[in-house]
């Protein structure tokens, strides 16, 4: 559901505000707002109430964007442009969605719990995955998935894509359900010495295998 809280107004982009270099100068990002069935607008959002926004909701929460004044519409924001240098917003790409229609975006997972194989045996949790992108209506859209860690026990174990529990009418688009969303990693100590075992043990087989050849 659309948090109310988390609206944002903006301003039509006309020929007088010229270029987007000149509208970041003045304080603004420029932002496309697009969508099923509607024409494609051209805005510009005050910087700092762009970024307020952005950091409340990311690009999985629903958004209450009313332009020029007029009644707000249902938004996500699709896509953030930035100068990485300057850590500065150069572009927004709004999408305008349908209540009534299915949409697809990128939720981020959430680690919860705590991992036996972290808390006692001294691993480290390995991320492969920070999101996941899922299909649902726009009034069933999680803001989160939770993962919950505390299925790790030891280091064989595998958080993998269909083991995670999804709120109700909220589907994978993944095909393959099987890719690894988490492990927990040995300590590097114990890895190396474990390998370096491993490799002993196998020296010494091939030298019983010379001296029996030599008999």
């Amino acid at each position: 559901m659309t948090n109310p809280e988390l609206s944002l107004n903006a301003k039509t982009r006309i020929k007088e505000d010229s270029t987007p270099k000149k509208l970041r100068r003045e304080g603004y990002v420029p932002a496309v707002l697009y969508g099923h069935k509607i024409t494609t607008q051209n805005l510009k959002i005050p910087v700092q109430k762009m970024e307020k926004i952005y950091n409340e909701a990311g690009e999985s929460q629903l958004l209450n964007l009313s332009i020029d004044g007029k009644q707000p519409v249902k938004i996500l924001i699709k896509d953030i442009q930035t100068d990485l240098i300057k850590d500065k917003f150069l572009h927004a790409d709004f999408y305008q969605v349908k209540m009534g229609e299915e949409i697809t975006t990128e939720i981020p997972l959430s680690f919860i719990g705590q991992s036996k194989a972290i808390k006692e045996l001294g691993g480290f949790l390995i991320k492969n995955m920070e999101s996941i992108e899922v299909s649902c209506l726009p009034s069933n859209l999680p803001s989160e998935i939770e993962v919950d860690i505390s299925q790790l026990q030891d280091f064989s174990d595998q958080i993998k894509l269909n083991d995670l529990k999804l709120p109700k009418d909220v589907e994978l688009t993944s095909e393959t359900t099987d890719d690894v969303v988490a492990i927990i990693e040995e300590p590097r100590g114990e890895k190396e010495e474990e390998e370096s075992k491993e490799e002993t043990d196998e020296t010494e087989e091939k030298e019983d295998e010379k001296n029996q050849n030599n008999y």
